[in-house]
């Protein structure tokens, strides 16, 4: 009994790692489908978009990158 509660400490997970993630489903107003459309990674560009505007509200501090 000892040994099976070792092994299970000794377990790692398998598969991807978790990604620190979470899926929205948005309306984009047909003024933004084109300038969006245009983006080749949509994901980044709303992700730096959101991001701009909570520091410019105070809501975040700058990152460096």
């Amino acid at each position: 009994m000892n040994k099976d509660k070792e092994n299970e400490k000794e377990k790692k997970p398998v598969g991807r790692p978790s990604l620190n993630t979470k899926s929205y489903h948005v309306k984009i107003e047909g003024d933004l489908v084109p300038v969006l459309d245009e983006q080749p990674n949509k994901n980044r560009y709303i992700n730096i978009s959101i991001r701009e505007k909570m520091q410019r509200d105070g809501l975040i501090k700058k990152t460096k990158k």
